[in-house]
């Protein structure tokens, strides 16, 4: 029911004064593309942020870049900071669409060969998007602490009712993929004792959740192997 930016930036609790008093300095300006650039670039990091906690070598891993030693979280693009805020149930696929969109619209409208301007409503129903979805919630609370879990993968031995794979085995898919393909690639860069421990680790998260896993999973195991 909000209509007017005032109230609507109140709500965004991502969001510090005075990015709040910036926002609305833009609009009683009529800089309505300055002030949902400012809103658009807060929302990416903050998204950013909630990634960046899963640790370096996971979103690598998850983004298929596992080896590449130029890859940092700095070179993530936006399209794969949404893809994957959407993966982690961080947002939810309606919210995806809108940020796609988004993206393209700010960076469509950035561009110095553009000379049309973004109006009032497109402005304001795009920054409703970004508090609806992101700005406005609270942190994300996760299953696990990928950067502790990553670890646990190497140290620990797991066993059928371990706790941890209890949760692993409620956990959305995405989440299940990429212990897979960890135990994958630590199982080729490991060595003595904890390369025991991985390879037992693989065992039985394989044992538990083959029967859920897709075909292009499997294949890439059959391949590893």
């Amino acid at each position: 029911t909000i209509k007017g930016i005032t109230d609507l930036i109140q709500h965004a609790e991502g969001m510090k004064l005075h990015d709040i008093s910036s926002v609305e300095k833009a609009y009683s300006n009529e800089l309505y593309d300055m002030a949902l650039e400012h809103v658009w670039r807060r929302t990416v990091n903050v998204l950013k942020g909630e990634i960046s906690h899963f640790g370096t070598d996971f979103v690598a891993e998850m983004l298929g870049r596992s080896g590449d030693s130029s890859f940092s979280l700095d070179s993530i693009s936006e399209a794969d900071i949404i893809n994957l805020s959407a993966d982690l149930g961080f947002i939810n696929s309606t919210a995806q669409m809108h940020f796609i969109q988004l993206a393209e619209l700010v960076n469509h409208y950035s561009s110095d060969d553009i000379n049309d301007i973004i109006d009032n409503t497109t402005s304001l129903s795009n920054i409703k998007y970004c508090v609806k979805y992101v700005l406005g919630q609270k942190g994300s609370d996760f299953e696990f602490k990928f950067t502790e879990f990553r670890e646990q993968l190497i140290k620990e031995r797991f066993t059928a009712e371990s706790e941890t794979l209890m949760l692993l085995k409620e956990s959305p898919y995405f989440y299940k993929r990429t212990t897979i393909r960890t135990l994958l690639n630590l199982s080729k860069s490991t060595k003595g004792g904890e390369l025991e421990i991985v390879l037992s680790n693989l065992k039985i998260v394989l044992n538990e959740l083959w029967d859920c896993i897709l075909s292009e999973d499997k294949w890439l195991i059959g391949q590893t192997y």
